[in-house]
């Protein structure tokens, strides 16, 4: 830059001027609105740099000289804001790693010893009757000989009879049980009903069916009085699907049946 290039406002020479050098739009503005000429502009590194000037002590309005100062107060510098710009994807960099580890272990097999618990049955409700009961089946209680069930019987309205793995969970039907072929098993019958039942496992849903096993406690002539508990222990045999039934008469015929599974 040289003199011949300054503007003819009475001034002879660049020593009479003062010079700003700014890269941000608002550093620009804030200088324009001051009353600075803009008089240059290059560009290093990608960066535009703009070039202005004022004429020193000659009739500048004092009020653009404080709005001058106070856009350069307030303008960030470049290096300022690069620095903010790093501290912030640093950040974001760590939580991203953070994220990544926590959503990595949670795939992880758990290697937990605490054993699953065991789901509870929920009764089926009587409007049902025609359909077994497809809650989950009781875990029944092993024993070094026998695995033990508990069988109640009773009547949850009077219009409909059924089976229950206790005296206040007794469905129409009955909860199905799931044995284990050579498996053997003792059978706890509870009467919690208001009349005479048995129990036995049967190859149809009737009461005239096969007992199959030896799986019987009490029978339809000579039944569990009200209150009565009785107790059988057979060995499961084939693989296959049955039933239990009370043989009492018209019993079936009330909803008082459930499921047998054997698996092989």
């Amino acid at each position: 830059m040289s003199a011949e290039n300054l503007p003819e406002k009475g001034i002879q020479s660049e020593q009479d001027y003062e010079e700003r050098v700014v890269t941000s739009a608002e550093d620009i503005r804030a200088l324009g609105r001051a009353g600075w000429e803009k008089y240059d502009q290059i560009t290093v590194d990608g960066v535009q740099m703009h070039f202005y000037r004022r004429p020193k002590q000659f009739g500048v309005p004092k009020k653009a000289e404080e709005t001058t100062k106070k856009a350069e107060v307030g303008s960030p510098k470049k290096g300022e804001s690069n620095r903010s710009w790093y501290i912030a994807a640093a950040i974001m960099v760590i939580v991203i790693l953070v994220v990544g580890v926590v959503a990595y272990e949670a795939t992880l097999p758990s290697t937990s010893s605490t054993p699953t618990p065991t789901p509870t049955m929920t009764p089926t409700p009587a409007s049902t009757a025609s359909m077994p009961s497809t809650s989950t089946t009781p875990t029944p209680t092993s024993t070094s000989s026998a695995t033990r069930i508990d069988i109640y019987a009773g009547e949850p309205t009077s219009s409909t009879y059924g089976f229950g793995l206790s005296a206040n969970s007794i469905t129409s039907p009955g909860p199905t049980l799931t044995f284990t072929a050579g498996q053997t098993v003792t059978v706890t019958f509870h009467n919690a009903g208001t009349m005479d039942h048995n129990w036995g496992i049967v190859d149809a849903k009737s009461s005239t069916a096969n007992v199959l096993w030896n799986a019987k406690v009490g029978s339809s002539s000579n039944p569990i009085s009200v209150g009565g508990t009785a107790s059988v222990t057979f060995t499961v045999g084939s693989a296959g699907t049955y039933y239990y039934i009370c043989q009492v008469d018209a019993h079936v015929a009330l909803g008082m049946w459930g499921a047998v599974t054997v698996n092989p």
